[in-house]
């Protein structure tokens, strides 16, 4: 996850999640949502104290159903296919399909979709925007190109683990 970029440079925090403690709920008529990160219907998910304050969601939608969940609309969001097809709203024809990846524009606060004739299963992925430069390279995302010169050297010498710095969450 990117972080703003005072907290760049902190010592990493990972978080074990096993599939057996990411819970399941249905979200109405043909639909199943494992919440992995943020809350749907007061059911949290296992990953958490996250900056960006994401959903991160495994979503199963039975041929023909729809779909919507309420997103705050200044959140960045989007989706990739696993299975199936979706259309990206109540009118949308079924366009989008496995590997491709949808992203949402901030317009209204509520995502929809329908699933086409297999159904589908997507990831929807959503969390508030840091507003900051991104310059990225590889598996280094910093805000500025100075920063990433500095920060692959750090990786490759061995320094860029900061193992004294604190995470500020």
């Amino acid at each position: 996850m990117n972080l703003p970029q005072k907290d760049k440079m902190t010592k990493p925090r990972y978080q074990d999640v096993l599939a057996k403690d990411i819970p399941e709920i249905s979200h109405g008529n043909g639909v199943v949502v494992k919440v992995i990160a943020g809350s749907v219907h007061d059911v949290s998910g296992p990953v958490q104290e996250l900056m960006a304050m994401p959903f991160y969601l495994d979503v199963r939608v039975d041929a023909g159903k729809e779909f919507a969940l309420p997103i705050p609309p200044e959140y960045n969001t989007c989706l990739y296919v696993i299975e199936g097809a979706v259309g990206a709203s109540k009118l949308d024809q079924i366009g989008y399909t496995k590997n491709q990846i949808l992203l949402f524009s901030r317009e209204g606060d509520t995502v929809y979709l329908n699933a086409g004739v297999s159904g589908a299963r997507f990831l929807l992925m959503s969390g508030k925007p840091l507003g900051e430069p991104v310059a990225w390279y590889g598996p280094i995302v910093m805000n500025t190109q100075e920063e990433l010169e500095q920060a692959a050297y750090e990786l490759r010498v061995g320094s860029f683990i900061k193992e004294e710095a604190q995470a500020s969450l």
